[in-house]
This record gives structure tokens, sequence and C-alpha cells, in this order.
């Protein structure tokens, strides 16, 4: 099965793509080029904050891994707004719910108390 991982360039983005490219074909988004040990894999230069960059990924896909994640704290109260903004964007407006048939999302963060 072909599986997109979203936020492939990031911290969680080695453990799981390591644990699927054993049994599907992998194809990486990330805004970032990957690192040389997953430079083989295909990738996808994009933006999970930009429709037309997730609808072009996600064609022939299979499966998606979501590990993209806002790269700033949303609990600060001056960040707060500019988070907004980016949840408010086209992306994930309602064409955004029939990007996927399948997703599953890991975070590395924890809840707060």
């Amino acid at each position: 099965m072909r599986v997109l991982v979203t936020g492939a360039s990031g911290t969680l983005a080695p453990f799981v793509i390591r644990a699927l490219w054993e049994r599907h074909e992998v194809v990486l988004l990330s805004r970032r080029p990957p690192p040389a040990e997953r430079a083989s894999l295909p990738w996808i230069q994009g933006d999970i904050t930009v429709f037309d960059d997730c609808w072009h990924a996600v064609q022939g896909m299979g499966a998606m891994q979501h590990l993209a994640a806002q790269p700033w704290p949303v609990d600060y109260p001056q960040l707060r707004e500019q988070a907004a903004s980016i949840m408010d964007g086209d992306a994930f407006g309602s064409r955004h719910r029939r990007v996927a048939r399948r997703s599953c999302v890991s975070s590395s963060l924890s809840p707060a108390a």
C-alpha cells in the first residue's frame, strides 16, 4: 500500500518511516528535503497549510500517517492568534475533510495538565 507520511523531516518521522517501509511504499511530504538516510524515498515538497499541496500529495495514496505539526507553542497568548490564523486557513476548511479516506494522527506533545 502507498502510505503518505506528512511531517517527514520532523522528530517522529524516522521511527514511523522505519516501521512502515518494510511493508509499504512510503512517500514523504515535508517542507524540507529528507535527510540522507531517507533520500532514496519518494519526496513531495509541500506545506499542510496549503490545500493544493495536500491535494496533490494524497493522489494515489492508500493511507496517510500524519506527523506534521505547528512548530511553535500555542499555549503562549502572543502566539495563539498566529496559530488560529493557520487553522482557519483554506487547508483546514470544508474541503480538507475530503482529502483522505484513512488517516492516523501521531504527536510528540503531551496534553496540558
